[in-house]
């Protein structure tokens, strides 16, 4: 029997078959006909069929991938021409496999073919796909930002010395365009003196203009900050920096949303598609500046949306999206000394108020000037939470306990019961819980009066945490040897398996991505992370470090010995950070000032080490800030973005990277103009984006190589 059996002929000759077993091999073969949907006489017992696809897919300006399984391993191969039925051309697999993939290359732009697959006696219907409209040719395009002087007059008069040897780096490099991401003189000021920045700016930008092969959008720029406002306060706004920002910088697309055009664009070159934002809105009815800093709105994100669903329908196999403002991590990137005016080791932070070793409390009105206040102990201080405007209470070794009722200024001793050290404390709302030394516990509804805690351990307990993000409200404390231990009322305790054995130090929790999520450091960079407190799960920090603190505020932010610094956007993947500091930080604390427009953190350490990473929030408030900032992330996953590029942290690396989305930071301007002279060469190969980072004499300092995540 062959597969030219007809229906008839197959039942004739199956006739005389009288036993069980084939009365099943009737069934089952009845069964693979029906469901695969093709004619008995190709389903004679021993055929292949497909069980999946054909698809196309990969599909580019010359190239198309086509997949498809069979129920049995055979080669297969594809049949492809330009009319239905007539395929003048093939590939055959050279191999045997259920699971088939042919690539077809050789093609035509924009242009419409009929294929057909085959696979021993089974063939596909005909299918047909379009290529791109755009070559599969490589190239380049550089990426820089931030090349700003230390001010306007200066920038009136030339661009920075290193920001010209970046443009003469680059010119030697001819890359097709260069994207700006910011920030392109000091700025700001009357309209004469932003005639001559402009003037100056454009004028060293010609000969990088004239190298570009893309002629119709050689350089183009996201516009940042400092040409987004025409003064800072106290000075009055005199024109409109938008509307000038178009009048100087005409030649950029106009085809971003109603209200952003010439600061909200996208173009395509080769097979990358490019989208600019606009994260420094002028706002002329702003009260605290006169732009929206790191916010995109609604009109923005819809556009931006609806233009990458468009890229992605013409196939392309690139997206990088850029702007000034940063996308991910706002702060906890950049990070400045200050100075606390103590020597002494400072453990934690609340409210404007730092506490630390020897009774040391300090406190301030702005973050930056620090004033000790009398706390009456010479006990370390390892703990702060309030209940403001009501109480905040501060604790410590050998049990101690203050509390102050006027904001940190006048504080009282108040009795714990224990003379055990006292390591961290939290409030939830209704209850303080403190815990220390030896699996001490306590509990207190208003900060005088302690109750002490069964909390079923004997292990020390170094940092507690009050989880009201997911459903179930509930205390974590974490501590010695890898100890968790959770309590939805801070008088009940259950052990929960960590994963780890080394010392836990610090734990936070907030929302990820939309979702919510616990995080516990400790020693040697030990990371272990929940999305419910019962299952952790050990992560990988990067650092062998210490670390003793976390704080999840947008992204979670953890620091330790030696200056350590690792932020991370999802709680996996960790970027270790430049703190400028090298004491050892043993406390971190989020900061929201809303008569400051200011949010940031704070970390603290031995010495009296002091560190910020402040950004400003403009008009928006922290959870306007955040929805705006998890819906640009979930449009850029959902579309494949390779890269956001970025600028104004001032620093040029490589910061996040999570589903598969990278966040560049392109830029290094400090106090004189560009710095160390970074920028970025991108260079494209099918599938495949390079990104070299670069000196201001050209050369590569870093690479990170990205593949398309396109379908």
């Amino acid at each position: 029997m062959n597969g030219s059996t007809g229906t008839k002929g197959w039942w004739s000759a199956m006739a005389d078959v009288r036993t069980p077993m084939a009365l099943v091999l009737i069934a089952v073969t009845l069964a693979a006909c029906l469901l695969a949907g093709l004619p008995m006489s190709a389903q004679a017992l021993g055929s292949i069929h497909i069980i999946s696809g054909p698809d196309a897919v990969r599909i580019s300006g010359s190239t198309v991938t086509v997949t498809w399984v069979t129920d049995k391993a055979k080669p297969g191969l594809v049949k492809w021409g330009k009319k239905k039925g007539e395929y003048q051309h093939q590939v055959k697999e050279t191999s045997s496999s259920a699971n088939h993939t042919v690539t077809i290359t050789g093609l035509s732009q924009k242009t419409t073919y009929h294929y057909r697959v085959v696979t021993g006696t089974a063939k596909s219907a005909d299918g047909t796909f379009t290529t791109a409209n755009y070559s599969d040719s490589t190239f380049t395009f550089a990426d820089m930002g931030d090349n700003r002087g230390t001010n306007h007059d200066t920038d009136m008069v030339s661009v920075t010395p290193s920001f010209q040897n970046i443009l003469n780096a680059a010119v030697a490099k001819k890359p097709a365009f260069t994207v700006h991401v910011g920030d392109i003189f000091h700025g700001p000021g009357d309209e004469s003196q932003m005639e001559k920045m402009y003037g100056v700016f454009k004028a060293a930008l010609q000969p990088l203009i004239n190298v570009s092969s893309f002629t119709q959008y050689p350089f183009t720029v996201s516009p940042g900050n400092h040409e987004m406002s025409p003064c800072h306060p106290p000075c009055t706004s005199s024109f409109d920096p938008y509307a000038y920002f178009n009048q100087q910088m005409p030649n950029q697309p106009q085809n971003g949303p109603s209200g952003y055009l010439g600061t909200c664009f996208s173009f395509d070159y080769g097979n990358t598609h490019v989208a600019s934002m606009d994260t420094c809105r002028y706002n002329a009815q702003a009260t605290t500046y006169d732009f929206d800093f790191f916010h995109l709105s609604d009109a923005e994100l819809d556009w931006l949306d609806q233009d990458l669903t468009t890229a992605q329908a013409n196939h392309v196999r690139h997206i990088f999206v850029f702007g000034h403002a940063q996308a991910f991590s706002p702060d906890g990137v950049d990070w400045s000394t200050q100075s606390s005016g103590t020597q002494a080791d400072l453990y934690a932070f609340n409210e404007m108020v730092l506490v630390g070793a020897s009774g040391t409390i300090l406190t301030s009105q702005d973050g930056a000037t620090w004033t000790p206040v009398t706390s009456g102990t010479n006990a370390t201080l390892r703990g702060i939470a309030s209940n403001l405007p009501a109480i905040m209470v501060a604790v410590g070794d050998n049990g101690t306990i203050l509390t102050s009722a006027d904001s940190g200024t006048a504080w009282t001793a108040a009795t714990s019961g224990t003379a055990q050290q006292l390591n961290g404390i939290v409030y939830s709302g209704s209850l303080f819980v403190a815990v220390g030394n030896a699996g001490a516990i306590l509990t207190s509804s208003n900060g005088t009066t302690w109750t002490a805690q069964n909390s079923g351990t004997t292990q020390s307990l170094y940092a507690v945490v009050y989880d009201a993000e997911g459903s179930q409200n509930f205390f974590v404390a974490v501590g010695a040897s890898g100890t968790i231990l959770t309590s939805d009322d801070g008088s009940t305790w259950t052990a929960r398996t960590s994963g780890t054995s080394q010392d836990l130090r610090g734990v936070d929790s907030g929302y990820i991505n939309g979702l919510p999520l616990l995080g516990a450091v400790g020693a040697a960079g030990t990371v272990v992370t929940s999305p419910d407190g019962v299952t952790w799960t050990p992560q990988s920090s990067g650092v062998t470090a210490n670390l003793n603190a976390a704080v999840n505020v947008f992204q979670f932010t953890a620091v330790g010995d030696g200056g350590t610094v690792v932020t991370s956007n999802d709680g996996v993947h960790w970027t270790q950070q430049n703190s400028n500091a090298t004491a050892n930080l043993l406390g971190i604390a989020h900061l929201h000032a809303d008569d400051l427009k200011v949010s940031g953190y704070f970390g603290m350490g031995t010495g009296g080490a002091l560190i910020q990473s402040l950004m400003w929030l403009g008009d928006s408030s922290i959870a306007d800030y955040q929805s705006q900032r998890d819906r640009f992330w979930r449009i850029l996953s959902s579309h494949g973005v390779d890269a956001y590029l970025c600028g104004h942290v001032h620093e040029s690396n490589d910061s996040f990277s999570s589903d598969g989305v990278v966040q560049w930071l392109c830029g290094n301007s400090g106090s004189t103009g560009v710095g160390n002279g970074r920028w970025t060469l991108w260079s494209i190969n099918g599938d495949t984006a390079t990104a070299n980072l670069l000196d201001e004499s050209g050369n590569v300092t870093y690479t990170r190589v990205i593949q398309s995540s396109q379908p």
